[in-house]
């Protein structure tokens, strides 16, 4: 708007035109996302371009997916807790300013008002160990406070002290004996676990040796020779979900606009026997990538057989060995489908 002359022309604006401020176009995802308009603009597209014969159901389309990453820093339980506390703490000072004073401890100040930086955390387990031992009681005690009777209505439901709660009972157990810090082994799966105070949508997902803190974006287009490439699906979902998870719920939204492939490209992620099936049997497409490799130790290492060394039929229920030893009989498991 303050840079593109053409963009000047089409809206009928004076050429030193200071344009709309940047918080404009946030309003404006915010009132697409209220009013649940966020597909409006690719369905629009969609249908015309199946109008003007871009478009056609029965063909070739790819999905992939891409990490989304959070605009949040990334947070160890440790700067998690301690964020936590000084969040909820400048939403209170801000909502209930007086009540804070006379529940609060002189020393937070010096605890929690500086950000949270990982670089000066202590290095030693036993101080990160005695540090994670000093945020609980505190985080129990502002929370005491809140859910006491003479706490100001509605101060427990401040979103910042329900946060706090969910991340306390996450990360700490408390006992007659005291406050303690759950060990990693004892919170819960990183589809549920908060990992910051400021978005609490946003899932670590791993991928290999790293790992990230947002979404995942799994995107869906055509792939015809000689057609342009058109996205025709969009799903978003937190970073730890399986890519498995999603191909169910990209054919049936292609199944609602009339839209599904016969042939869908996608990677190993994808894809796994039983999606194979059922794509074929509920949607009529074929899925298609790599399958999954052979990550027992007999594969690895090259010594012995694995399981595709051993020849199998299906119709007799009976496996040949690679040494010609057999026909040995099996039990197929009940809820294994075989493929076509």
């Amino acid at each position: 708007m303050r840079g593109r002359i053409d963009w000047k022309y089409a809206l009928s604006l004076e050429l030193d035109d200071p344009g709309f401020d940047h918080t404009v176009l946030s309003e404006f995802r915010t009132r697409l996302l209220e009013g649940g308009s966020g597909q409006l603009l690719l369905d629009t597209l969609l249908t015309r371009f199946r109008e003007i014969g871009l478009l056609k159901a029965r063909g070739r389309q790819r999905t992939d997916s891409t990490h989304v990453l959070a605009k949040v820093r990334a947070l160890n339980r440790l700067d998690l807790a301690r964020e936590m506390i000084r969040h909820a703490l400048d939403v209170l000072a801000a909502v209930a300013p007086d009540w804070l004073r006379g529940h609060s401890k002189p020393e937070w100040v010096e605890r929690y008002a500086p950000r949270s930086l990982h670089d000066r955390l202590p290095t030693k387990r036993e101080e990160r160990d005695a540090l994670a031992g000093s945020y609980g009681p505190d985080g129990y005690s502002l929370l005491d406070a809140a859910h006491s009777a003479d706490a100001p209505t509605g101060l427990r439901e401040v979103p910042a002290v329900r946060t706090l709660r969910v991340v306390w009972l996450q990360n700490y157990y408390r006992t007659d004996e005291g406050v303690y810090w759950r060990s990693n082994d004892d919170i819960p799966a990183s589809a549920l676990f908060v990992n910051s105070p400021h978005d609490l949508d946003a899932r670590m997902g791993r991928k290999y040796t790293s790992s990230r803190t947002g979404y995942k974006a799994h995107l869906t287009e055509t792939c015809e020779e000689g057609s342009p490439a058109l996205i025709t699906h969009v799903e978003t979902t937190p970073a730890p979900v399986a890519d498995r998870e999603v191909t169910p719920k990209i054919h049936e939204t292609l199944k609602g606009r009339d839209l599904l492939p016969e042939t869908h490209l996608v990677d190993t992620g994808f894809l796994d026997a039983e999606l194979i099936v059922t794509s074929k049997e509920e949607y009529s497409v074929d899925l298609l990538g790599p399958a999954r490799p052979d990550v027992k130790r007999q594969a690895k290492r090259g010594e012995g057989f694995d399981a595709a060394s051993f020849t199998g039929d299906w119709e007799e229920q009976e496996a040949t060995c690679p040494q010609g030893t057999g026909p040995q009989e099996y039990q197929l498991d009940p809820n294994y489908r075989q493929p076509p």
